[in-house]
């Protein structure tokens, strides 16, 4: 997720946010997800709500400046001439359009929802897969928030690069949340007050849920450096404090997280002639993606971080499948190697996804215990060395279904598990230099 975000969401830590864009008697209404609110259809076309120009440990909303969103170049409701929303801009003058965006929480009606920020499109951009909209903000709403700040005086063990930073306040339900549906997660925006026992501020208050350091409602955590969210697993010897002076949780052993990425480039492997596969990345169980009778669907990474050794035992691809044609095995899962034999290429054996994989709705492949085609050479020794994170953007992943079948999934996933965490890195709340330059879209 951005930076815009993930300031929404440390304002308002449960909750959906909504899109209105002003079109000539007509309104826009978008969200990251299908949602009606009153009498408004909210569209679930919005994949990324952009980047603020200052984010800042302030918590101020009046710092909030120009921001970028992004949404999936997919047919729009309400307009059926139009095949893609590309299309819409092409026949709307979408720049200079007002826009504003609202916060929902369940239970509340149209008119309960508060508008936090509202602005005019400036510029707008598109490929196949996504379109963009530059929006600056309009000043006369802006709204300073009460906030209280890190200190030395109250936190002697804080890192000086924490002081001066806004303490997180929570307010709103915290759901349950899976380890894959990332968009139900109950986000907490965490300070490290103490770098040798890692206890980490939470929230500048009690808050609400006495399990919050249960399985379910264990907290996530943003990677800067990723500019996702994940989440957190600790040893059992953990401690958690929730009072009026303030929610701590201390992890006094090890800590390690899950990291769940979506490859996001077509690779080489991928030959399906439609090549719009965003159904298959938006983390949505309601959109589905097809792939016909011996076609290959591999995908791949832009360049990712080190973020430490990787077990082949907890490298794992996952896919969530819809449904599948033809007869059992239907597809084989696998991992393509574009340098194996110097540079001849070859995929690895792979997992077979059969009818137990679309009864269970999934299936697994641990790639990393397959070395088949893992290394630059031929050669066993090779092959067999610790997987790295810098091969990770050059391999390709996904699946080849097999002649006489179709497969339909709803979700490819990247697992990683039990990463080591970097303290300095994985659990922060950044604090950034205001800047009067046009925001930089993150990605």
């Amino acid at each position: 997720m951005s930076d815009f975000t993930d300031k929404a969401y440390r304002t308002h830590t449960v909750g959906t946010i909504l899109l209105e864009i002003e079109l000539d008697g007509k309104t826009l209404y978008l969200s990251d997800k299908y949602i009606t609110v009153g009498s408004n259809l909210y569209q679930g076309l919005i994949s990324d709500f952009g980047s603020a120009g200052v984010v800042g440990g302030s918590g101020s909303l009046a710092e909030m400046s120009d921001i970028t969103i992004s949404a999936f170049n997919k047919a729009v409701g309400g307009f059926t001439s139009f095949s893609r929303f590309s299309e819409l801009v092409s026949s709307y003058s979408f720049e200079g359009r007002n826009v504003r965006f609202l916060q929902y929480f369940d239970g509340l009606t149209y008119s309960d929802c508060e508008v936090f920020f509202s602005g005019k499109i400036d510029t707008v951009g598109f490929d196949a897969l996504e379109i963009t909209f530059d929006i600056i903000a309009n000043d006369e709403v802006y709204r300073t928030v009460p906030i209280g700040r890190i200190t030395k005086r109250e936190f002697s063990t804080v890192d000086e690069e924490f002081v001066g930073m806004a303490k997180p306040v929570i307010y709103g339900k915290s759901p349950d949340r899976s380890l894959i549906s990332q968009k139900d997660w109950c986000v907490f925006p965490s300070i490290m007050t103490d770098k040798r026992t890692q206890k980490h501020l939470i929230a500048d208050h009690a808050i609400g849920a006495a399990s919050m350091g249960t399985a379910d409602n264990f907290p996530v955590v943003y990677i800067e450096e990723l500019k996702k969210y994940l989440t957190l697993f600790t040893a059992p010897n953990d401690s958690y404090s929730n009072t009026d002076a303030g929610a701590f949780h201390t992890f006094n052993q090890g800590l390690a997280f899950t990291l769940a990425l979506r490859p996001t480039v077509i690779g080489d492997q991928y030959d399906v002639v439609d090549t719009d596969f965003s159904n298959a990345i938006d983390e949505s169980d309601s959109t589905t993606f097809t792939v016909p009778a011996g076609k290959l669907f591999y995908l791949k990474f832009d360049t990712l971080p080190d973020l430490g050794p990787i077990d082949p035992a907890n490298l794992k691809l996952r896919i969530t499948i819809d449904s599948a044609t033809g007869s059992s095995p239907y597809a084989t899962m696998k991992y393509s190697n574009a340098f194996y034999d110097g540079g001849v290429g070859q995929a690895s054996t792979g997992e077979t996804v059969d009818s137990t994989s679309v009864s269970n709705g999934y299936e697994i492949y641990t790639f990393g215990q397959d070395y088949s085609a893992h290394g630059d050479a031929d050669d066993q020794a090779d092959r067999e060395n610790a997987w790295r994170w810098d091969e990770l953007s050059k391999y390709e992943f996904g699946f080849t279904v097999n002649a006489g079948c179709t497969l339909t999934i709803t979700d490819i996933v990247l697992l990683v598990y039990n990463l080591p965490s970097r303290p300095n890195s994985t659990v922060r709340n950044y604090r950034r230099q205001p800047s009067r330059g046009r925001a930089v879209r993150n990605g």
